[in-house]
């Protein structure tokens, strides 16, 4: 039996549909019972980066760590607060320009001076692991 050219052309779409139908379905129930997991917080990013540390090194950068705790806790809940603000600001009704571009520039400011202390702890732990350690930690941060 021939199939007519447009009989082949609705078995065609008819295949594709089910493919496409299947794959949105699969995709709908992945979202549904496979959940992102939560974002990690300072201390497990820094974790993730010591992992393949010599065990040495690794100790150094935990007492590191442990220097510079409070600054940056200080300095990532300044920097939350500021940018908090600036939400908030953007949201407000009615809408002032002039706090807006203060606000953000504020959150800008205490963004850099996170990423300083960020900055900071590296280049103390830098300066104390072992060169295979500073080759873990360049890796580690994407450096060349």
């Amino acid at each position: 039996m021939i199939l007519s050219r447009g009989t082949g052309l609705l078995a065609v779409l008819l295949v594709v549909s089910v493919a496409i139908n299947l794959f949105l379905g699969g995709n709908e129930l992945g979202l549904r019972f496979h959940h992102p997991p939560p974002p990690m917080n300072m201390e497990q990013r820094f974790e993730m980066l010591f992992q393949t540390l010599p065990d040495a090194d690794r100790a150094i950068a935990r007492e590191a760590i442990d220097r510079h705790r409070e600054q940056l806790l200080d300095k990532l809940h300044e920097y939350r607060a500021a940018a908090g603000a600036a939400a908030a600001i953007v949201r407000a009704d009615p809408f002032n320009e002039e706090a807006a571009r203060a606000a953000f520039a504020k959150a800008d400011d205490a963004s850099v001076a996170f990423r300083h202390e960020v900055q900071d702890t590296v280049i103390d732990i830098a300066g104390k692991v072992s060169t295979a350690g500073r080759s873990h930690l360049r890796a580690g941060l994407g450096g060349p």
